[in-house]
């Protein structure tokens, strides 16, 4: 079956073998992560769009694809030819899953899935919508002869993270929230909480540090359920002191099944799968709300910050070397998306307690910059030029912390409208890092700040602002954000977040500046108490394409105070022609 048109023919046919009306295919796995192991990767593999987020529904006639504002460019050119629509989610008017199907199927048609791969809270969206819910386990097995197994990486203890809060004192923490919300056992699926909570990192998710396991939390004991092939000796002392007892992967069904008949199991149905709630015993009382290691985790401990400011300086080293091999290479044509981002993970991986990068590097020049998450290939591979920007936005995870920046570059002159578009995104950048706001602020109040200077133009960007940001785990961490999109969870010191605001002129260029700020506090007056953001991220930003005249004196003042604070930072690592470039790269600017 060599394209989707091929694969969509045989998942019919299984279809109308097993009676089943449609399949559900998220880019899901059971674990409610963002990046999945290949094993899970069903979706790509169906509809040939590998775009980290969307979801693919099929009938016997038909067949659609959602996915964000991020993909649209992305989703059009590699459905082409596939007879899978695209449906544009965030737009207005565009039905989600459960309603096109409620719509295009008769009341009570058959929808299949694999249970590991879907959320409670989407189960009931579906059974809402008047399907009947046939859950078919690994029923992709059936079309794809050669899905890959489950990856099988060691386990490691993460020690910056132990030391600044053991294992033992999270899970205290974590059960005593636990039984705040009425509850005296919990399932946790989704990774990175598992990590947090544990101090566990792994290698089996691309770009993020992370190990398969499950995690139970009840009255008298901690169990993680993981592939024990994982875990050294040092692991298994670890875990034992932090009083973890540990079973096999596939035994959470079991040991979910014995549970006691008085047990009050919180649940998350936005991150606990079909699998594990059917292996619930009916006599258990659910309770429901969010898990609260996902707002524990957001607010990362001072010390876990002090090792973050460290992974910057390593990260921001890395972006002024391949800031001045760019300058070297692009005018000598020895520049490519691809030798660019092969250079850059040379750079990184040349820096204490790197690992991996924390996505795929998105290196677009010219209209490759206009599609959001384009990841270059040997057939789409541009060399960098002078007629356009080039767009670079990318990180690292190191053991201090992970990181995510973008930068975007011009090699030549610029038309006005290029120049007045970067100019905007950079004065957005600017004027959401150095708001101060009251504390209860939710991210959708401040999102406007970076929007605001665009506006006036005429101009907006179809995602979000920012997202939380994870130590030394998911590069994408909620539950806090800065967008348009409605997050009822206010900002608070300790968080992390990323403000990157940007321009995407689809079949012209793209433009995006982005650094991680963490939330601190400001003054107390006596209408409250206020917080800032203070820059993490640490290099230069190209100040060629700015329009004299547009920056405010406080923008002005800003701009120069973060380029005196990169320069401080970074100096001192640096060999003497490289300080000499980075000198001048953050110069004072002016608006003359």
């Amino acid at each position: 079956m060599p394209n989707p048109a091929a694969r969509l023919a045989a998942l019919r046919t299984w279809m109308q073998q097993q009676g089943l009306d449609a399949w559900y295919q998220p880019s899901a796995d059971p674990h409610d992560g963002e990046y999945v192991p290949a094993h899970w990767q069903g979706r790509a593999w169906l509809s040939g769009f590998d775009g980290s987020a969307g979801t693919l529904v099929v009938t016997a006639q038909q067949a659609g694809l959602w996915t964000d504002g991020r993909y649209y460019i992305q989703a059009e050119q590699q459905l082409q030819g596939s007879g899978i629509q695209l449906f544009r989610q965030v737009d207005p008017g565009v039905p989600s899953p459960s309603e096109w199907l409620a719509t295009t199927l008769a009341a009570g048609a058959t929808l299949g899935f694999e249970p590991d791969c879907l959320s409670l809270a989407q189960a009931r969206q579906f059974t809402q919508a008047g399907l009947t819910l046939a859950p078919q386990a690994n029923g992709l097995d059936a079309i794809w002869s050669e899905r890959p197994p489950l990856p099988m990486a060691p386990a490691y203890l993460h020690q910056q993270g132990e030391e600044a809060e053991p294992a033992h004192h999270r899970l205290q923490r974590l059960y005593q929230a636990v039984q705040a919300q009425g509850a005296d056992h919990h399932i946790i699926a989704s990774l990175d909480d598992i990590g947090w909570a544990l101090n566990l990192r792994g290698q089996d998710v691309p770009y993020h540090p992370l190990a398969l396991a499950y995690l139970l939390l009840t009255p008298t004991h901690t169990v993680l359920f993981i592939d024990l092939t994982k875990l050294n000796h040092r692991l298994q002392q670890h875990l034992q002191a932090a009083g973890v007892q540990v079973l096999a992967y596939q035994q959470v069904y079991t040991e979910l099944a014995q549970l006691p008949a008085e047990a009050r199991i919180l649940l998350d149905p936005q991150r606990i799968h079909m699998g594990l709630v059917t292996a619930l015993p009916g006599s258990v009382h659910w309770v429901e709300g969010a898990q609260p290691s996902t707002a524990l985790k957001a607010i990362k401990h001072p010390r876990e910050l002090a090792h973050w400011q460290q992974a910057m300086r390593y990260d921001g080293i890395a972006m002024v070397r391949l800031m001045r091999w760019l300058e070297q290479a692009v005018p000598q044509g020895e520049a490519t998306e691809l030798s660019v981002e092969e250079e850059l993970q040379r750079l990184r991986a040349s820096q204490p307690g790197y690992h991996l990068d924390s996505f795929r590097t998105i290196a677009g020049f010219g209209p490759h910059g206009a599609m959001m998450h384009y990841g270059a290939t040997p057939a789409s591979n541009q060399r960098i030029q002078a007629e356009s920007f080039f767009l670079l936005d990318s990180g690292g995870q190191y053991e201090q912390g992970t990181t995510d920046i973008t930068r975007t570059f011009n090699f030549g002159p610029l038309s006005q409208q290029q120049r007045l578009d970067y100019t905007l995104t950079l004065q957005g950048l600017i004027r959401l890092s150095k708001a101060h706001f009251k504390a209860g602020t939710r991210g959708t109040q401040l999102d406007v700040l970076a929007r605001a200077a665009l506006w006036q133009q005429g101009i907006d960007y179809a995602c979000g602002t920012g997202h939380g940001v994870g130590f030394f785990m998911n590069v994408h961490e909620g539950p806090h954000s800065l967008s348009q999109r409605w997050i009822d969870v206010a900002l608070q010191p300790g968080m992390v977040v990323t403000i990157e605001p940007g321009v995407y002129r689809s079949g012209e260029y793209g433009i995006r500046i982005e650094n991680l700020m963490q939330v601190v506090p400001a003054e107390r007056t006596e209408f409250g108490q206020f917080y800032r953001f203070e820059p993490l991220t640490l290099a230069p930003i190209n100040l060629a394409p700015l329009l004299p005249g547009y920056l405010s004196v406080d923008e002005l003042a800003w701009l120069n105070a973060y380029h005196q604070r990169v320069y401080a930072e970074l100096s001192p690592y640096l060999q003497a022609e490289e300080q000499a470039w980075l000198a001048q790269a953050c110069q004072p600017w002016s608006n003359e």
